[in-house]
């Protein structure tokens, strides 16, 4: 996973589409071009929390094991 570090903190400008069941956010290309992803150095067996503004990618898998992730929400008020 790569994350764009404070995007969170920005006004990005998204759109949605639907895909995998569901309505998520989608951002042009033009406006990600300007942003530097940073890989998230973790290990087997860690996850990772975080601010559901927060932009982030998923990487390459070049790996010969299978690799599960998992997404969820959490939604309060």
């Amino acid at each position: 996973m790569s994350v764009v570090d404070g995007s969170h903190r920005e006004d990005i400008p998204f759109t949605s589409e639907f895909r995998h069941g569901r309505n998520k956010p989608a951002c042009r290309a033009e406006d990600i071009a300007k942003f530097e992803f940073n890989i998230l150095p973790l290990e087997v067996g860690q996850a990772v929390v975080f601010n559901p503004e927060l932009l982030h990618k998923g990487v390459n898998h070049d790996e010969d094991i299978t690799r599960v992730s998992i997404e969820f929400a959490v939604k309060y008020s």
